[in-house]
């Protein structure tokens, strides 16, 4: 089995720091595909592009939920128009946050 870098990131931040969990996860990306993409596991684990959640993020931290949610649309968007989106709307994008 491969995986892109990202992936393990992704799976380490979805669990939580508990072991099991990350190998859960794992378990349920290998058994779809021999290589694991980010995009794929994206997907699976339902986790949002992490340009949008950090978008999200930086609005809250900064007292700025309304600013963080317009820059998180404008990243989707951004996704959507590079091909990366998958398919989706961009609200779509940004709600998978969520």
């Amino acid at each position: 089995m491969n995986a892109e870098p990202d992936v393990l990131t992704l799976i380490a931040r979805q669990a939580t720091g508990a072991m099991r969990d990350a190998e859960s996860l794992l378990d349920q990306l290998a058994a779809s595909s021999d290589t694991i993409t980010l995009a794929q596991a994206q997907s699976t684990l339902g986790a949002g592009p992490i340009e949008i959640i950090s978008a999200i993020a930086e609005g809250l931290a900064n007292g700025d939920a309304a600013r963080g949610w317009t820059r998180s649309i404008r990243r989707s968007i951004a996704a959507q128009t590079r091909g990366s989106s998958r398919g989706r709307s961009p609200i779509t994008c940004a709600s998978c946050c969520y």
